[in-house]
C-alpha cells in the first residue's frame, strides 16, 4: 500500500461510490416521503398517514448496491490502470534513442518515466532517466548518462536477439 493511499482517508472509488450513492439513493429514498405528502385519505376509510417503509428498505439497499458496486469498479479499473507495464529492451532502446537524438515527443518521455516497467532491470533503468529528466536535460553530463543506460539495455537485448 502506498503513501498516498493514507493522505486523504478514503480512495478514489470510495469517494465516487459515495457520490452516485447518495445521487442514486437520495431520489429513490424522497420518493416514499413524496408520495405519503401527496393526496388525502379516501373519505369513509381508516387513515394510515406515513411513508412506505418496504419501499424506503429497498430504495436504501438499492443505494447501497450501487454505492458499493461502483465503489468495487472505480477501484478495480484503477488497480488495473497501475499494473506494470511490458516493455521489451529493444522497445525501451528504441525510446533512449529517440531521447537522444531530441525526437521523442515530451508525452512519450513522461509516459516513460511515470509507468513502471514489469522487468526489474529495466524499471531500474527508467527510475535513473527519471532522476536525469529535469532542468540539466540536455547537459551533456544528462546526454552521457543516457548513452551508459542505452548501452546497458542495448546489452540486455542483444542475448535475446541471438
Amino acid at each position: 500500500m502506498g503513501r498516498s493511499d493514507y493522505e486523504d482517508g478514503g480512495t478514489v472509488g470510495g469517494k465516487c461510490g459515495y457520490a452516485v450513492a447518495a445521487i442514486v439513493g437520495g431520489p429513490l429514498i424522497a420518493f416514499p416521503f413524496l408520495l405519503d405528502a401527496l393526496g388525502d385519505c379516501i373519505p369513509g376509510t381508516k387513515c394510515t398517514k406515513g411513508p412506505d417503509w418496504p419501499l424506503v428498505v429497498v430504495a436504501v439497499l438499492i443505494a447501497c448496491v450501487v454505492g458499493f458496486g461502483s465503489r468495487w469498479l472505480i477501484n478495480r479499473f484503477i488497480r488495473w490502470n497501475h499494473r506494470p507495464h511490458e516493455r521489451t529492451p529493444d522497445q525501451v532502446a528504441a525510446l533512449l534513442r529517440s531521447m537522444l537524438n531530441r525526437s521523442a515527443s515530451q508525452g512519450e518521455i513522461d509516459y516513460f518515466i511515470s509507468v513502471k516497467i514489469a522487468d526489474p532491470s529495466l524499471d531500474a533503468i527508467r527510475e535513473q532517466v527519471g532522476l536525469l529528466y529535469g532542468p540539466g536535460w540536455d547537459g551533456a553530463v544528462a546526454r552521457q548518462s543516457l548513452n551508459e543506460l542505452l548501452e546497458q539495455v542495448e546489452a540486455m537485448a542483444a542475448p535475446r536477439s541471438v
